[in-house]
């Protein structure tokens, strides 16, 4: 599933059999996977070509999300080699909690001196590099609007009851107190000086 969406689009025969051997698994077994996932609802297969469905896709950005998390973990915090990082998050990411994800999620944010969206002041804004998942149906809505790692905004304004309008992807939103405590936005500033201290894997 996280193959998949890394690779953002259906894959043919060619992509399938490659996605099998990264698997390490067997025609059947491989077989086996597929028609799971089918009933599951989470895969389409239409014979030529394997894609995600749109409830695929929201599991599968999830798996992603896990890996990245887990991964940035030991490479950021432990300072493992990526190579090293990666292997390690391939196990991890299988069983740590989603409470524990998100509080991981947090902390890797404030190392790299992100602000909760909740704390900028209007005219502030930046690069978002975390988005914690508070729960229900927000993280979708966050995710249609384009409220993901990577993206920029700017905070507007903040309106009475505490929920703050930004402008993201040239557009405006209006986003509840306790979901924006749940984003993180670097400051241009402070995602340089976040990079540049950062250790190169060599080699």
């Amino acid at each position: 599933m996280r193959l998949l969406i890394e690779r953002e689009l259906g894959l043919g025969e060619k992509g399938k059999a490659q996605l099998r051997e990264e698997l390490a698994l067997s025609a059947q077994d491989f077989s086996s996977l597929i028609s799971e996932l089918e009933e599951k609802g989470w895969l389409r297969n239409d014979g030529a070509k394997l894609s995600l469905t749109p409830i695929g896709t929201e599991v599968a950005r999830g798996l992603l999300d896990r890996h990245q998390i887990t991964e940035r973990f030991f490479s950021e915090i432990l300072g493992e080699p990526l190579s090293a990082a990666h292997a390690a998050a391939e196990k991890l990411e299988h069983v740590i909690s989603r409470r524990a994800l998100e509080e991981l999620k947090e902390s890797l944010a404030r190392i790299r001196g992100a602000t909760s969206l909740i704390d900028l002041l209007p005219g502030e804004g930046g690069t978002i590099v975390a988005v914690k998942d508070p729960g229900g149906s927000s993280f979708s809505r966050l995710m249609g609007i384009g409220v993901s790692p990577g993206a920029r905004l700017e905070l507007i304004s903040r309106v009475q009851n505490g929920t703050v309008i930004v402008e993201i992807n040239k557009g405006k939103a209006a986003i509840a107190a306790q979901i924006a405590r749940a984003i993180f936005v670097g400051k241009k500033g402070q995602l340089e000086d976040y990079r540049s201290s950062r250790p190169t894997e060599l080699g």
